[in-house]
């Protein structure tokens, strides 16, 4: 079993607090202090918002964004167009110490989606509906996850490995806005080529 201050779990753990929150919480909530991974410090010279700027972020939803979170790993975006039908936006960008560790953060976050959505749907007695694919020609490997959490919110993912870099593109929010994935996707791709 991996010890809980693994990068691999506490990676997933910050995912699984951001996605719970993001997609629960009103907007006014400061953003919490995010866990920073033990021997993953934020790549050298790249700020994730510097990746997915404001301009990024409100092409992907559509609408205009307010800042939520901008630190060395993190950076968050919400929607500021309706408060009551919100969606957050993040990307996360971990560098790990050699390409046997991005391999196993990148298996590890993969993997949160669908957990989270079982996690929250099977006490309100709902199902999860999910959709996993790999994505050819993004980063070194990348995969796409959707799940619901809950009937009305959904999330939206790109998990992304470049070399020693993961990167995690989530948008969670209520209901999907059409092409909005297409637009995730766009975005990722872009970001992907400054990681």
């Amino acid at each position: 079993m991996t010890p809980l201050h693994t990068s691999p779990v506490r990676l997933a753990l910050a995912g699984i607090l951001v996605l719970a929150l993001g997609g629960c919480q009103p907007a006014a909530a400061p953003p919490a202090a995010p866990l920073q991974a033990a021997s993953a410090p934020a790549v050298a010279g790249v700020r994730p918002c510097a990746l997915l700027d404001r301009v990024a972020a409100q092409a992907v939803l559509a609408q205009s964004v307010e800042p939520m979170n901008d630190d060395a790993e993190n950076c968050m975006w919400r929607s500021a167009d309706s408060p009551m039908a919100f969606t957050t936006l993040m990307l996360t960008l971990v560098n790990n110490d050699d390409d046997a560790m991005a391999a196993q953060v990148y298996e590890g976050v993969s993997g949160i989606g669908s957990k989270l959505g079982k996690l929250v749907n099977q006490p309100l007695g709902q199902t999860t509906r999910k959709t996993v694919r790999v994505v050819d020609g993004l980063g070194d490997e990348a995969v796409f996850l959707a799940s619901n959490q809950g009937e009305m919110v959904q999330s939206s993912q790109f998990v992304v490995r470049k070399g020693r870099r993961v990167a995690a593109f989530v948008m969670t929010g209520m209901g999907e806005a059409e092409g909005a994935v297409a637009r995730l996707e766009l975005a990722a791709r872009r970001a992907v080529e400054g990681m």
